[in-house]
């Protein structure tokens, strides 16, 4: 079942020094589905003075988080709960 959500994304982003944190906040439509017991989050994501899209998949369960973006930006980010990423 494919289910219409608002997605809403918090982070902070870094420039080049540590006092440079900047709070970060996406706001966006989206999909949301469950299957083989991950959940999943689709979306597309814009960069100001860009055209050109970023299509996001989130794929989550209780212990993992992976990132896959395509576009604009292309990549993929795993995090797992007891380890640390780099």
């Amino acid at each position: 079942m494919t289910k219409e959500v608002i997605i809403t994304l918090r982070g902070v982003q870094f420039g080049g020094a540590e006092d440079s944190a900047q709070p970060v906040e996406i706001v966006t439509p989206g999909e949301y589905y469950y299957k083989n017991g991950q959940h999943y989050l689709i979306f597309e994501e814009t960069t100001e003075g860009f055209r050109e899209v970023t299509h996001n998949l989130y794929k989550f369960t209780e212990d993992r988080l992976m990132v896959h973006k395509k576009g604009l930006i292309d990549t993929e980010m795993i995090f797992e709960k007891g380890k640390k990423t780099a």
